[in-house]
């Protein structure tokens, strides 16, 4: 009877008309997604590895030349698919890889909130936009806990442990970021592992993108760890298996010493402006671009318009 007099409640409510379809929520939503950025260059500024492995080097040096920002603009679609990927992060982390006791990092606790994994050492270290004193590092990382020896907490399908990433940094080239983790899939070998989300894995089912390659180089360089892991997940896939897909990489010296020599040119590229002023601006010196023009996600490099802003300025 309670069932009977719900179903004619709602229909009372209704009429037998279909429900009103609303959408205050998504477009104040939409509103709010959308983000620019403007990043001042100068030869002191840290970069990410991330940052790194999509940049070009030729934008930077021609925006720090011209006194011009580089401009990073995120529109819905983009929001949509970077907060999907964080989110995706924190399941692969928290629920499907760290219970096999494979992935390697901090991990808080949610009753005390204290940190497992933490380094001992707090000397401060940049990473995005000020120092962090509070990191996990390859030394104490440690995988998922079974109890929390701070207060004792023991994790069920209602309450778990969350995973810090460790935090990875070089001084001297100041590149700081925090990679996904470490996988410690036998008892003498170590992997930093990077998870990256997509639509579609028909592009890195043979082989990974060479962004990602350059990405993962810097966190395995900083780590001296010399092997890493790209997992790629379909978020659309409808069956588990059929949305995976692993790229074991190996450290290429070779190939790091050139990504780190380009970083250098940039910062000099830089310097010489600052130091010889007026001289400079007679005969600057600028990275090629190594997309050559075109960007690697469509459409011409950034660099193409910030050059073409500047042909006013005497370039």
């Amino acid at each position: 009877m309670a069932h009977v007099g719900l179903g004619r409640a709602i229909a009372k409510i209704w009429k037998g008309k279909p429900a009103p379809v609303d959408y205050v929520v998504l477009w104040r939503v939409m509103r709010n997604l959308s983000d620019r950025q403007e990043i001042t260059v100068t030869d002191d500024m840290w970069f990410s590895p991330s940052q790194l492995a999509s940049m070009c080097h030729r934008a930077y040096a021609l925006a720090a030349y011209l006194d011009k920002p580089v401009t990073k603009e995120f529109d819905v679609t983009s929001r949509w698919r970077m907060d999907l990927g964080t989110g995706g992060h924190a399941v692969a982390q928290d629920l499907w890889v760290g219970p096999t006791k494979m992935l390697l990092g901090g991990w808080r606790c949610p009753a005390c909130s204290k940190v497992h994994g933490l380094d001992p050492d707090d000397s401060p270290v940049y990473w995005r936009g000020g120092m962090r004193r509070e990191k996990v590092t390859l030394k104490y990382a440690e995988p998922l806990p079974d109890v929390c020896r701070f207060c004792g907490f023991r994790p069920s399908s209602a309450a778990r442990f969350s995973f810090v990433e460790p935090l990875l940094y070089d001084e001297f080239y100041q590149v700081s970021g925090k990679c996904d983790g470490f996988l410690h899939p036998s008892i003498d070998a170590y992997e930093v592992v990077d998870f990256k989300f997509t639509g579609s894995l028909y592009h890195v089912r043979l082989r990974p993108y060479i962004q990602h390659v350059i990405q993962l180089s810097w966190y395995m360089w900083m780590a001296r760890v010399y092997r890493g892991r790209i997992i790629y997940i379909d978020r659309t896939a409808k069956n588990f298996r059929d949305a995976w897909v692993e790229h074991s990489v190996e450290f290429d010296d070779y190939f790091m010493d050139s990504e780190r020599r380009m970083l250098n040119d940039l910062r000099n590229c830089i310097k010489e402006r600052q130091i010889y002023g007026e001289e400079y601006r007679k005969n600057p010196r600028f990275p090629v671009c190594r997309y050559g023009g075109k960007s690697p996600y469509g459409g011409p490099c950034e660099c193409v318009a910030i050059e073409a802003s500047g042909q006013g300025h005497g370039h």
